[in-house]
Parts: C-alpha cells; structure tokens; sequence
C-alpha cells in the first residue's frame, strides 16, 4: 500500500519556483519564453533519460515548442506507464502514476510510489537532482502573463505548459 503523498509546496520549494520563473523569464509581466526554447534544445535531460531507458524502460518524448516549456516523457515498462514531465524553467518535475483508465496519481518519491516503476523514475528524477511537485503545489496561481494573454497562471502553466488543464 503506497504512503500519503509529500506536500511539496512549502515555503522553501515556492521560493526556489520563483526565483526559477524570474531567473528564466526574467519578468513575470513580460516573459521571455525563448529562453526556454534554447534550454530545451541544448537538451539538459539526456542524460536522466538514458538513464532510464539503461533500466529496460521505453520511452516516448514529446514536446510542443508553440505551447511547452518543459519536455513530456511516457516512461513504460511492461505496460506499467507513467508520465514525467521536465520542466526547462528549472529543477522541477512532475510524475504521474498512468492507468489503463485514462487517471493517474501523483507521486512525490519513490516511497509513495503506487509500483515499482514509478518508484524506479522517481528516484531516477531525485538523483538527477530534480523535485517532485504534487498537484497541490502546481495548482497555486501567481501574477504571470501567459502565452494566450491571460495576467494569471497556475504554476504548473508557469513551469511545465500553457494550458489551464491540469491532469
């Protein structure tokens, strides 16, 4: 039986997520999402995937430059699947436990993992030196102009995709 999930939206992890967000967009009132671009395309995560597929897993990437900022991985194995998404703002990760349902849980480290993939990426992420966000944390809403012109995001639109729709 998988243990509660860490509530990852502390004092300490909000700041590091802001001070990321102005560090990459340089103004949250005008944001420079080229940057990202350029982060992404240098590739930064390479060696966390290789690691993963040296574990036996397969992966497919994907990754949307008009809407990302962050790349989305399935990660399967043996028809367990889970989705990570690696943001390019910063050392910020999410990982969801997929079902054949379409639902997924949330899981903030190897030991509130549901199966032993999910345990076996969300350590893999920690090593790599990345956090684990939980949904509670990506849900909050900050003061940031978004692609489509609204003044106000979710941190997860901040930090992963620029869509109001968080799994």
């Amino acid at each position: 039986m998988s243990q509660p999930q860490h509530d990852t939206s502390d004092d300490a992890t909000m700041q590091a997520i802001m001070t990321a967000l102005r560090s990459c967009y340089g103004s949250l009132d005008e944001p420079d999402f080229r940057k990202v671009t350029v982060i992404l395309e240098n590739d930064p995560y390479r060696p966390l995937i290789e690691t993963l597929r040296s574990s036996g897993t397969e992966i497919t990437e994907s990754m949307d430059l008009n809407n990302d900022v962050a790349i989305h991985l399935i990660v399967d194995q043996a028809g367990d699947q889970v989705g990570l998404w690696l943001s390019g703002v910063g050392p910020f990760a999410t990982l969801r436990q997929l079902d054949s349902d379409g639902r997924s849980l949330w899981v903030t480290g190897p030991e509130d993992a549901p199966t032993p993939l999910a345990a076996l990426v969300a350590t893999a992420v920690q090593r790599a030196g990345l956090q684990l966000l939980d949904r509670r944390t990506v849900t909050q809403k900050i003061r940031m102009q978004c692609f489509d012109g609204e003044t106000e995001a979710s941190l997860y639109q901040a930090l992963f995709t620029d869509t109001d729709r968080i799994p």
